[in-house]
């Protein structure tokens, strides 16, 4: 990374997988802000609030937090990402980056099994003071069988809209 950085490099978005499972990614994330890179995360949430216990300097210096919250209700967003806490651990990642004063933005990938939860998931990002990703589901690796019907390209184009209209602020 320091010969990155002589070269010009700016900033590192740790990704996965998942970034939190590396042991040493507290260790990676000092490194390079250590040597004047912003640093950002895109997580599930797994092991932040012990992280943010452990080393609340090292996250606090991140410059966005990204977690992935696909729905309002833990059934869905547990059986989506596999994992039956999943729901816990983003919502409670969210909270311990917000009180560390890290940016947080949900990434949500859109499917027409959430598409009726975004309105939600809008007034959940403005109740925490967290901004809002859509990602429509792409038909392309583990996602090859969600194939998007032309009626559910349409509502979510009309749903994006009407939040749009409401006046969230943090939405891309």
């Amino acid at each position: 990374l320091q010969h990155l950085r002589s070269e010009g490099l700016a900033s590192v978005h740790f990704t996965g997988g998942e970034p939190f499972l590396y042991e040493r990614i507290a260790e990676l994330l000092a490194g390079a802000q250590a040597i004047g890179l912003s640093t950002s995360v895109l997580s599930n949430g797994f092991r932040v609030q012990e992280l943010a216990a452990r080393v609340p300097d090292v996250l606090a210096r991140l410059a966005v937090a990204q977690i992935s919250l696909d729905s309002m209700r833990p059934v869905i967003h547990n059986r989506r990402r596999g994992f039956q806490e999943a729901w816990n651990h983003a919502v409670t990642a969210i909270h311990a980056f917000r009180a560390l004063s890290v940016p947080v933005e949900i990434s949500c990938v859109v499917t027409e099994e959430n598409a009726g939860e975004l309105a939600a998931i809008t007034r959940f990002c403005d109740q925490v003071g967290a901004g809002l990703i859509l990602r429509p589901m792409i038909s392309q690796g583990r996602g090859i069988h969600h194939r998007m019907s032309a009626d559910f390209t349409n509502a979510f184009t009309r749903e994006v809209e009407s939040i749009r209209e409401e006046g969230f602020k943090h939405f891309r």
